[in-house]
């Protein structure tokens, strides 16, 4: 019978309250059955329409205080003829939804990678409805290192919900951090019903370990003021350093992947105005030993020979030693964590100090 009802006489009352009405037309319904057996008409929306009032602010409720109403002016009605039922306006007809509250399925735990995560990294949760839940609703989970995340209802995807941790400086660190506990905050199914916190976080799927290791701990190594020598021969740069061991590699290891070599400068005559700046690619290898508090860095053979051409490389001498310039961030721990060093200025570079001598000449 949707010929013979006028849906624009039909409004929609959020909590019953006047103030906040969704209108129809008679193109937000797709059919309009009418049973004289069960005195119903069961009124089917369009998907769009569906869909549209589901996203309502404070759509549905459950209990006397926060059911929604209908408001249904004269003349939604008509018999075959056209002619209006003689029903007067009807104000707040309470509208019962269903009440099963949705539930947490499970989680899951995507980290920006699988080794050690440090300050900066990230990780993704999302969490699994029992059934579709209103958009733009959300939740939280507190991680087992103390972290608050919260996760909100995934657009087209209404049983996901999903938010980021980026791992902060001031954060606790974890062995193995896990989902400790979560909170329902705004999160609603379609129905107006809050989810339900019920299930214990352990009989959730996913809320356990997945040996995500969380290092938040600066180190503390750092590259001396003085101390440094420069192979020209071999293109070794040979860098004194102190607290290395907690840069998180053993002694002897080649930590390249925790070195930023474009946060070191070298500084010609210490003048300021003739720098050469390096890339991470002309390093073949960076070797640590915190046995001799030393980063053997070897250049590669482009790279110290492009270095050897600079005009005015080196030097002995208080007064023209070359130095080098390095920017925070050049050292780094195995979790990507920078060291806690502050920029270096200058620190003087000395080369073999034995002067060439002519062993001998030829004439033709």
């Amino acid at each position: 019978v949707k010929s013979q009802v006028d849906m624009t006489k039909l409004s929609w009352d959020i909590n019953q309250s006047g103030s906040s009405l969704e209108t129809f037309t008679n193109d937000d319904v797709t059919s309009i059955i009418l049973s004289d057996t069960n005195n119903t008409l069961t009124i089917t929306l369009t998907d769009a329409k569906s869909t549209y009032l589901a996203g309502t602010t404070n759509f549905g409720g459950q209990g006397a205080s926060n059911l929604d109403g209908l408001d249904i002016d004269p003349g939604f009605l008509n018999d075959n003829a056209g002619n209006a039922s003689d029903q007067p306006a009807v104000n707040n007809a309470a509208v019962t939804m269903e009440i099963i509250a949705p539930t947490l399925l499970s989680f899951n735990v995507v980290p920006e990678a699988n080794d050690i995560l440090g300050i900066g990294n990230t990780i993704i949760y999302t969490a699994t409805a029992s059934e579709a839940m209103r958009a733009d609703t959300s939740m939280s989970i507190t991680l087992s290192n103390d972290v608050t995340v919260t996760l909100t209802v995934v657009e087209n995807a209404p049983t996901t919900l999903s938010g980021t941790y980026t791992i902060g400086a001031s954060d606790n660190g974890d062995t193995d951090l896990t989902i400790a506990q979560y909170t329902a905050l705004t999160a609603v199914d379609i129905s107006g019903n809050a989810l339900s916190t019920t299930p214990a976080i352990g009989e959730i799927d996913g809320s356990g370990g997945h040996s995500i290791v969380v290092d938040t701990t600066v180190p503390e190594a750092k590259i001396d003021a003085t101390g440094h020598t420069y192979d020209a021969a071999t293109g070794v740069l040979t860098l004194k350093a102190s607290e290395l061991a907690t840069m998180g590699a053993a002694d002897g290891a080649d930590v390249k992947s925790q070195v930023d070599m474009t946060k070191l400068s070298w500084d010609i005559n210490q003048s300021g105005s003739s720098l050469e700046t390096f890339t991470n690619n002309d390093v073949t290898s960076i070797i640590l030993s915190d046995t001799n508090n030393t980063l053997t860095i070897t250049l590669t053979d482009a790279k110290s020979t492009d270095l050897a051409g600079t005009t005015n490389l080196g030097g002995q001498g208080a007064s023209n030693l070359d130095g080098l310039d390095i920017d925070p961030g050049f050292l780094n721990d195995n979790a990507g964590n920078a060291s806690e060093q502050v920029a270096v200025n200058n620190a003087a570079v000395e080369m073999e100090v034995e002067a060439p001598t002519l062993v001998g000449f030829s004439v033709v």
